[in-house]
């Protein structure tokens, strides 16, 4: 957080730039851990094994994961730092 705040107030680049490289560098484990969750849920919950029924709800709960992490990330994005030591 420390680089962060010195890079941003240095105006060496905004924090929109520093989200989407977050969001890019996190999104394979997000998108693997959510396939890993989802078929534990799948299968716990005694769903018909059925391919095209399975894609679409990982399909689903992908998206799903992805649009939280980014309506979290551009609200974050909006908000001025506040210094606090």
């Amino acid at each position: 957080m420390l680089l962060l705040k010195r890079e941003h107030f240095n105006r060496w680049y905004r924090l929109n730039v520093y989200y989407w490289a977050m969001l890019a560098a996190k999104l394979p484990m997000q998108i693997g851990l959510a396939i890993m969750y989802v078929t534990m849920v799948y299968f716990m919950t005694d769903q018909p094994v059925d391919l095209r029924r399975m894609c679409m709800f990982y399909a689903i709960s992908v998206l799903i994961s992805l649009a939280s992490e980014s309506l979290g990330l551009l609200i974050a994005s909006r908000l001025n730092i506040v210094v606090s030591n």
